[in-house]
């Protein structure tokens, strides 16, 4: 579980390696930031554009929240709501405020896992595998996005951290460790649910990490572990409860997202693994990824390379440390294709990039074993540029990706979203918003999205706004508009 760095120093260096050991230690430490410009490219061909989920997800659903209540029983996404809602309160609304914080939290998440890839493969040998991950064309298009498609790989490298500082820690920063853990868990799988396809193997590594944290303590300290994570692991889910009106919303949604039932018929699962593959190797067919150009493994070398990563990954079941990480690497992905394959409600691989992460550990052990600091026969060199071929294709797709990108409307924000929203939040500040629709839940108006797009600008940015009215169908006029009307179902959802 703690492979050690394969890069020790055995001997006190000379001065000349010192500056080289030096350069290289800053070249590797500036990698995410200088990888987060792939990020940053995309992102900004979004810059002016809002999607629906984008809308709910962000705006409304925080705005929700802010009034202790949830929009209905798919919004239950908690733990995303609260951080935005700390965002808005501290920095001030703004349409993509969003879109600029995944970027930091992109880089906070890119850093830590080149430091777990240091610890496994050691700092030079971690380079190709970080820039694989960094440059990943799936994930750059869910980051870029202000829904939280892509967030539970965003939130895992910090977890796992914790997981293998935990087991030699001291006592006392253990246990705090461990809870920091089960804490994040559970606001990770509040935040996306996709977390909980990780919950199995992360389970795992930590009843690992126990064992070795109690080797040489008391029994008792075992159970006092135990009880500590799931207490640590409930407290977030109790805390969300108790802070809303009617916590039963929350009940009934939580971990479910939008995915509805499951469904088990053979040809279902079938069609849907089928799609997934398509997504992975052609182009995108899914809701919120037909927007995407040039897919993971798009183009025969670079699918070659993804197979032959999986194939070579296998070899590292000769080290007993590594056996254990490529065994949860595929109990994540198949749990993640089994289960995400029965979803009934809009299937996609917006929901299986658990997987996708998954193949990225295989990478990472398949560049193991051919990467730098091997003997050169020419078989081992042509494995590593086979290798080598899978993050090139992410860089040379990147610029057509981040080209021809250009995402989903918002009907009733128009092609100039932040402009349409300014101009109505400053004549809030001098007159009553008049919101006219024939049915207030059309998409072509959507109340719920606008209203709380234009009241939480007035809230988050301390601006003294009139009331925002709506047309009720019901009574043939203008009401106030507030969440009480979606809350007690006067307009549909």
């Amino acid at each position: 579980m703690n492979p050690q760095d394969l890069l020790p120093e055995t001997q006190p260096p000379n001065p000349h390696q010192s500056k080289t050991r030096t350069v290289w230690i800053v070249l590797f430490w500036s990698l995410p930031f200088v990888l987060a410009l792939g990020q940053a490219m995309v992102m900004w061909r979004l810059v002016d554009r809002i999607a629906y989920e984008e809308m709910s997800e962000s705006v409304r659903n925080p705005y929700w929240l802010a009034h202790r209540t949830l929009y209905d029983r798919g919004s239950t996404n908690v733990s995303w709501y609260a951080f935005l809602l700390g965002l808005y309160k501290i920095f001030g609304f703004h349409l993509h405020l969003t879109r600029w914080a995944r970027l930091a939290l992109h880089v906070l998440s890119m850093t830590s896992t080149a430091w777990l890839l240091k610890r496994l493969l050691g700092m030079r040998r971690a380079v190709i595998p970080l820039c694989a991950l960094a440059l990943s064309p799936t994930l750059l298009y869910f980051n870029a996005m202000q829904a939280q498609f892509g967030l539970e790989l965003q939130l895992l490298p910090f977890g796992i951290v914790l997981l293998v500082s935990f087991p030699c820690a001291r006592l006392a920063r253990g246990l705090v460790l461990q809870a920091a853990f089960w804490s994040l868990a559970m606001v990770a799988s509040l935040a996306y649910p996709a977390f909980g396809l990780l919950l199995p193997a992360l389970g795992i590594v930590y009843l690992v990490g126990v064992r070795q944290f109690c080797a040489h303590r008391h029994w008792a300290i075992y159970a006092v572990s135990l009880l500590i994570g799931g207490l640590a692991f409930v407290l977030p889910f109790a805390g969300f409860a108790a802070f809303l009106r009617d916590p039963s919303i929350l009940y009934r949604g939580a971990f479910r997202g939008g995915s509805g039932g499951l469904n088990t018929n053979l040809t279902f699962i079938l069609a849907n693994l089928s799609r997934t593959f398509r997504e992975l190797l052609q182009k995108g067919e899914s809701y919120y990824f037909t927007d995407l150009p040039q897919v993971e493994f798009s183009g025969r070398l670079a699918a070659i390379s993804a197979g032959l990563a999986i194939l070579a990954s296998a070899l590292a079941v000769r080290q007993r440390k590594l056996r254990l990480l490529l065994g949860l690497a595929w109990l994540t992905i198949l749990t993640t294709l089994a289960v995400s394959a029965m979803a009934t409600n809009l299937p996609g691989l917006r929901r299986q990039t658990p997987a996708l992460g998954a193949f990225y550990v295989l990478y990472a052990l398949a560049w193991r074993e051919f990467g730098p600091g091997r003997i050169r026969t020419w078989l081992v060199r042509a494995l590593a540029v086979g290798l080598l071929l899978l993050p090139l294709h992410h860089l040379y797709v990147l610029p057509e990706n981040a080209a021809r990108i250009r995402g989903d409307g918002f009907p009733p924000l128009g092609d100039k979203p932040v402009a349409y929203l300014q101009e109505l939040t400053a004549r809030a500040t001098r007159e009553s918003i008049q919101l006219r629709c024939p049915s207030p839940s059309d998409f072509r108006c959507r109340y719920p999205e606008v209203f709380a797009a234009v009241a939480g600008a007035c809230q988050w940015n301390h601006l003294h706004c009139q009331p925002i009215q709506g047309y009720d169908p019901k009574t043939n006029s203008l009401i106030p508009l507030s969440t009480d009307l979606w809350e007690t179902n006067y307009f549909s959802h």
